[in-house]
């Protein structure tokens, strides 16, 4: 069996390959498919900063500059041991998740009870549906990250893959779903329209992405518009 890289149309136009390569034009992205090569040639497809010296290179860079594509375009997910894998590669691979990895471990409980509650969504045809296009409307109703997401140093709110998400969104339940501000909800990868989406980002307050240590320095008014575009739902 010859072992392959899969670069999937719908990939090479996200946000986060749309951030390298232009940051990194071509450069970027020959890095990226050698870190593919190298992550194929691993144990269930996990590789580890400490052993990145090939890759360095094959790709005739510094050690420093790898591991910055690795780390900033959230691409690959860390572990604090040094460790990382691609959440793309490994489903194109078909692999199950990794036991040791905490964020999986919150994907499969938490996914489990919202299929379930699914059931009883009349907006909703059928289970597939329900746990890959998450809503405020038929979800559970608290507010916040989840294990996927994270909260940068100005208090704003961003998914598994670097996009900004609305305060009141509910949690990601979907490592491979990005939170879609035209439908306000969110979407497979493969429905998620960079442009379209950046282009709406850009004509929202940075208010509108912030979580509650930022939250409690706004105005009145400004808690009071949030409310309301949060209301609208």
């Amino acid at each position: 069996m010859i072992a392959s890289i899969k670069l999937e149309l719908w990939f090479l136009d996200s946000a986060e390959l749309c951030r390298l390569e232009k940051d990194e034009p071509l450069r970027g992205l020959g890095a990226l498919v050698r870190v593919f090569a190298y992550l194929r040639r691993q144990h269930n497809a996990i590789g580890n900063k400490d052993s990145l010296s090939k890759v360095v290179s094959e790709c005739k860079c510094d050690e420093e500059w790898l591991w910055r594509i690795i780390t900033d375009y959230g691409l690959f997910v860390m572990s604090e041991d040094g460790s990382f894998y691609s959440p793309y590669q490994r489903q194109t691979l078909g692999m199950t998740a990794h036991p040791d990895d905490k964020s999986l471990r919150t994907h499969r409980r938490r996914r489990a009870p919202y299929s379930e509650d699914s059931k009883d969504s009349k907006n909703r045809e059928n289970k597939d549906t329900a746990s890959a296009c998450v809503c405020l409307k038929d979800t559970q109703p608290h507010i916040g990250p989840s294990a996927y997401e994270s909260v940068d140093r100005d208090g704003k709110r961003h998914g598994g893959h670097n996009e900004l998400v609305p305060w009141w969104a509910p949690p990601q339940t979907d490592v491979y779903a990005m939170w879609s501000v035209i439908e306000e909800r969110w979407v497979p990868l493969s429905h998620y329209s960079t442009k379209a989406e950046c282009l709406q980002r850009s004509n929202m307050q940075p208010e509108d992405f912030m979580m509650k240590t930022a939250w409690e320095k706004l105005e009145e008014s400004e808690h009071n518009r949030i409310q309301d575009d949060a209301r609208r739902l």
